[in-house]
């Protein structure tokens, strides 16, 4: 319903940056929505991406998907270049800069990410879940597990994947196995063929090999 409502508004109006966005980030996320007609999602996302900043150059929320199609890229410096750019159009926009923060860390930027983050959320303490992930990629890669536990409690998301994979781990690097093997049987029921496509699904976002294998480790350490 959302992807043919916002194709139908980009079709009423060409020329609205932001409707350009928002269709462009559906489309990028398209595989994990499992919208079938999207055929080329990371294509069709760019394409929207640019169609949006060549009609607003100064489009906060274009520059913000164009970080995330670098991610998904793996094009670490694009998208570093990119999240900057988006922050320096409007350090106060809470949200979007705490995402590209979240991106950032991602690449494999992770102090700088981390630095952005938390400026962040410092002007606004109501944030999307998934920013709590990035502070818990950030103490994983620290080896700070305490901190990362801390930071993964928060998520509360348990109808991703995210949740109990991040719980599992941390729970296992802190050596408490049994609620540690409890999130991951969570994880398993979200995701049966886990231990398969673990390294892939990971990948999809995370850029630092390092940090994917920390994450595997952990959840191996308990019986993956």
């Amino acid at each position: 319903m959302a992807l043919f409502t916002l194709r139908l508004a980009v079709k009423k109006n060409p020329e609205h940056a932001v409707s350009w966005v928002m269709l462009g980030e559906i489309y990028l996320n398209g595989e994990g929505l499992a919208i079938k007609e999207i055929k080329k999602p990371i294509e069709e996302g760019y394409r929207c991406c640019m169609k949006s900043l060549k009609i607003d150059p100064v489009c906060q929320q274009g520059w913000h998907m164009l970080t995330l199609y670098h991610l998904f890229k793996n094009d670490k410096e694009a998208c570093l270049n990119a999240a900057r750019e988006c922050i320096q159009l409007n350090p106060n926009c809470s949200v979007l800069v705490s995402g590209v923060g979240l991106m950032i860390i991602c690449a494999g930027y992770f102090d700088e990410g981390f630095s952005i983050m938390n400026k962040s959320i410092k002007l606004n303490s109501y944030y999307p879940w998934w920013i709590n992930c990035g502070f818990c990629f950030y103490y994983l890669h620290k080896e700070d597990y305490e901190k990362a536990n801390y930071w993964v409690n928060k998520i509360e998301a348990e109808e991703t994947f995210w949740d109990p994979l991040l719980k599992a781990a941390t729970l296992s690097y802190l050596n408490k196995p049994e609620p540690a093997k409890k999130q991951l049987s969570k994880l398993l029921k979200l995701e049966p063929q886990i231990s398969t496509q673990i390294k892939n699904m990971l990948a999809t976002i995370l850029v630092s090999k390092e940090l994917i294998k920390q994450i595997i480790n952990g959840l191996t350490i308990i019986g993956l």
